[in-house]
């Protein structure tokens, strides 16, 4: 995981997610969390049912990247998690 604090962070977005299966999502996504770009930062939160994805960038193209990313594992997320439970 890169360490964003020496350098200043100028971008951020927020993914949020309120399902049922959140507490599911957030243990699929965990492994995730550890293979990071190192123009980014992304941190997973998991609050009452709402998950909520942070991401922190230094710059726009690698904000979209990492945003672009982690909505396609979402996505892939909710459809293997939904297929399993059914």
């Amino acid at each position: 995981m890169s360490d964003m604090s020496s350098s200043r962070v100028n971008y951020k977005a927020e993914i949020t997610v309120r399902s049922e299966k959140s507490s599911l999502l957030f243990k699929v996504l965990q492994p995730e969390i550890e293979n990071q770009p190192d123009r980014s930062e992304v941190k997973v939160y998991l609050d009452e049912g709402v998950l909520t994805v942070v991401i922190h960038s230094r710059d726009v193209p690698s904000l979209r990247a990492a945003l672009n990313t982690w909505m396609r594992l979402i996505k892939i997320s909710v459809e293997i998690v939904s297929e399993v439970l059914k």
